[in-house]
């Protein structure tokens, strides 16, 4: 639940990541969590701190996915060392309820927000 996996269509074909973050002091600081699924292994971990939240997520092969990231200013994400809407293979889509929404195809995301 915290990590946030879930399926958006069948066999896993499409993925959200929408991990449960409360406020600094009121939950969890961190949150890992994996599923196997029949395309491979989807992975989501988030850590939180002072600095702000980094968001890791591991997407299969033949696989895409949106992940939801926690801020209320997309323009501040980053994916690795590029702004998340010009990162390679990252799409923004739109913010919605405190998150920046991104589509990501498959492989390694590493996304950071202050």
């Amino acid at each position: 639940m915290f990590a946030g996996i879930d399926t958006i269509s069948p066999g896993f074909k499409t993925i959200r990541i929408h991990p449960t973050i409360a406020r600094i002091g009121q939950g969890l600081d961190s949150a890992h969590g994996s599923y196997d699924s029949i395309r491979g292994m989807i992975e989501s971990q988030w850590k939180r701190s002072a600095d702000g939240i980094e968001l890791n997520v591991t997407i299969p092969a033949n696989t895409t996915a949106t992940v939801h990231v926690p801020t209320t200013d997309a323009r501040i994400v980053r994916e690795g060392d590029s702004v998340a809407a010009q990162a390679a293979g990252v799409k923004y889509l739109r913010s919605e309820d405190g998150y920046a929404v991104y589509a990501v195809g498959s492989g390694e995301y590493s996304f950071t927000a202050e």
